[in-house]
């Protein structure tokens, strides 16, 4: 049985995109929606993935905002707040728990949506992280890349006590400096992402 529940940071993404849907004039939360919710979460996971392939979000959160004015599309059984998820949507937000258990996650995280989403290719959110040469192989390759480099920065920032002082310039989310710096080419053999440039830790 699938004990992982959504972790408070998956809350607040779902909870922005709503927010987004009803200033965006939308009557449902769709796809687009909550890859905007996660653009919000500046400082997650997701958005240091996005760095390190040189992706700009403010580039992605105006495509997708281009590709919505549209309007509605699609119907739901479920809802958040007053607002329905489109099938898309709800599909996504179902499977998350399948990326989490992939990741020997015990909580469902921003990043877990992220692959979910990119995971359905046919929905506006993967169409539009797509055309940025963003697709499920290649983010999911570039997250462990991050991952491995911000458990390698902070066995060094606990060893050389930078952690330790809240409020200091090495004090930022996971006890980290952000962002990375010093760009460099990084080539991982049969990496989907070996081909773009990443943010190296110094």
């Amino acid at each position: 049985m699938n004990s992982r529940k959504f972790s408070p940071k998956v809350k607040e993404v779902i909870a922005k995109s709503r927010d987004l849907a009803v200033t965006m004039g939308h009557d449902y939360i769709g796809t687009e929606h909550l890859l905007l919710g996660i653009i919000e979460e500046k400082r997650g996971l997701s958005m240091r993935v996005l760095a390190s392939l040189h992706v700009d979000p403010d580039e992605v959160r105006q495509a997708i905002e281009e590709s919505v004015r549209k309007g509605s599309n699609g119907k739901a059984d479920l809802n958040v707040g007053n607002l329905p998820l489109n099938k898309q949507a709800e599909m996504v937000l179902k499977v998350t728990f399948l990326e989490a258990k992939m990741l020997k996650s015990e909580e469902i995280a921003p990043e877990h949506l992220m692959l979910s989403i990119l995971k359905h290719k046919d929905n506006p959110a993967s169409q539009a992280l797509h055309d940025f040469d963003i697709d499920y192989d290649v983010f999911k390759a570039e997250l462990e890349y991050v991952r491995q480099e911000l458990d390698i920065r902070r066995t060094r920032c606990r060893e050389n006590g930078y952690c330790r002082r809240p409020g200091s310039a090495h004090h930022a989310e996971e006890g980290l400096p952000y962002p990375l710096q010093q760009t460099d080419r990084h080539a991982r053999p049969g990496s989907p992402g070996c081909r773009y440039q990443v943010s190296r830790a110094v």
